[in-house]
């Protein structure tokens, strides 16, 4: 099922419900008075959720009666970031006072293309559509709404006219740089778009294109025959433009070109339609907490149980073990029985089989039968202890030095380098360390 959810289009005495799904159909207009705005929230929720039926979010577009659209010039960009500064400047350009309106801005360069409502039974109207537990995403012009729609199309040229035909009149936007930088509503003639444009010209260095959507055939070619060529890009209406771009709205895909919730306007709860869903979310949590302290709970009394069979065990080998303490058994067994057996043992810790002794003959012998027999040296002392030998040999060069640790090494002897020293009258004094290979003899850690 495709997702849905609905655009509210609020005139100054008209508002109209439209379903953001294609083809579907919009709510019968309806006509209110200026003092009956606070009569109309309940069959504006109930046409909401008859054309809502998923619960999103609602998009509440104003119709261009109830903004005021102004392009500033700014002396510093740094200004445009002070959104109330820029809110009191706009009270320059439009006859609200700043107190009854709320605004938002576009910047671009040293401009900014500002919209302001007022919020006075606009307010009261959200508020009670809140209330009723509808959720609203955005309030911002249903114009603005569309064009953003049509920005989407990157084949369009970064600077145009984008002439919309709407009813009985024309939305009329000046883009600069894929961005908005005014607007305004000419009646649906040919004479006073052909004045727009002529005062366009006039005021800009560059002439931006000229594109229309929706445009009756009589008016192109009335400005065809005037020498303007206006580019017709699709015959898209204006208010399914809108309905396209609410629904991304709706499911926070992207943000509106001007956000006017601001304020009093501003939303006093933006997820108020998954509140129902959270609410369940919050009794799936509670419930599976319960069960998790369930069955901790049960776990812990088979923990109980099986440590109360274990301890019982105990009891009764340490009752076979000293029938003469049958009386006295300890509260704790284990340790217990641990103690009275190393006390049989006679030692405080595990006892280890000691490692069995060399006898010194073989290691004599071993390394006796080591020593080459192709070499002059003389052998004054020989030091033995377990499986450990020091030799104090005298040979007559540096390499008999070695070719004596290599021979004893060849027998399986582990032999360390040896060290020489020079003897007073000639040849050379060498200390030679070794470990003779037994089968009592410990393996080395890695």
């Amino acid at each position: 099922m495709a997702i849905t959810s609905c655009l509210l289009h609020l005139e100054m005495n008209a508002w109209q419900v439209f379903a953001t799904e294609p083809g579907s159909k919009p709510s019968e207009r309806q006509l209110v008075a200026s003092d009956q705005w606070s009569t109309q929230a309940d069959k504006i929720v109930k046409s909401i959720r008859e054309t809502n039926t998923s619960g999103k979010p609602i998009v509440v577009g104003l119709g261009d009666d109830r903004c005021l659209p102004a392009t500033l010039q700014v002396a510093s960009p740094q200004m445009m970031r002070k959104p109330q500064l820029m809110h009191y400047q706009l009270e320059e350009s439009i006859p609200w006072s700043a107190e009854e309106y709320v605004s938002d801005f576009i910047s671009h360069r040293t401009q900014a293309f500002s919209v302001a409502t007022r919020h006075g039974n606009l307010t009261r109207l959200l508020k009670q559509l809140e209330e009723e537990g509808l959720a609203i995403a955005a309030v911002t012009p249903l114009c603005l709404l569309a064009v953003a729609d049509h920005l989407k199309d990157k084949t369009l040229p970064s600077d145009h006219v984008l002439f919309w035909q709407f009813g009985e009149h024309i939305e009329t936007v000046l883009i600069r740089q894929r961005m908005p930088v005014a607007w305004c509503k000419l009646r649906a003639s040919g004479a006073e778009v052909l004045q727009y444009i002529r005062n366009l010209k006039l005021s800009v260095s560059q002439e931006p294109a000229l594109l229309s959507r929706s445009l009756n055939a009589t008016l192109l070619k009335e400005l065809e025959a005037a020498g303007e060529n206006v580019a017709s890009v699709d015959e898209g209406t204006l208010l399914a433009a809108a309905c396209r771009s609410s629904l991304l709205l709706s499911t926070d895909q992207e943000q509106p070109l001007i956000d006017l919730q601001q304020g009093p306007l501003k939303s006093v709860n933006r997820h108020q339609a998954t509140k129902r869903e959270v609410g369940w979310l919050k009794i799936a949590a509670s419930i599976l907490l319960v069960c998790c302290a369930v069955g901790f709970w049960l776990r812990s009394e088979q923990y109980r149980s099986a440590a109360a069979t274990v301890t019982q065990e105990l009891a009764a080998t340490y009752v076979d073990l000293f029938p003469e303490k049958a009386n006295s058994i300890p509260a704790r067994v284990g340790p217990a029985i641990e103690k009275q057996l190393r006390v049989l043992r006679g030692t405080r810790s595990p006892s280890n089989d000691l490692p069995k002794p060399i006898p010194a003959d073989v290691v004599l012998n071993q390394v006796l039968t080591s020593l080459p027999t192709n070499l002059r040296f003389r052998l004054p002392e020989i030091h033995i202890e377990q499986d450990k030998v020091s030799l104090g040999a005298e040979v007559r060069t540096n390499a008999d030095a070695d070719k004596l640790a290599s021979a004893l090494r060849e027998n399986d002897f582990t032999v360390s380098a040896p060290r020489t020293r020079r003897l007073a009258d000639r040849g050379f004094g060498v200390r030679l360390s070794a470990q003779a290979f037994t089968e009592n003899k410990p393996q080395e850690s890695p």
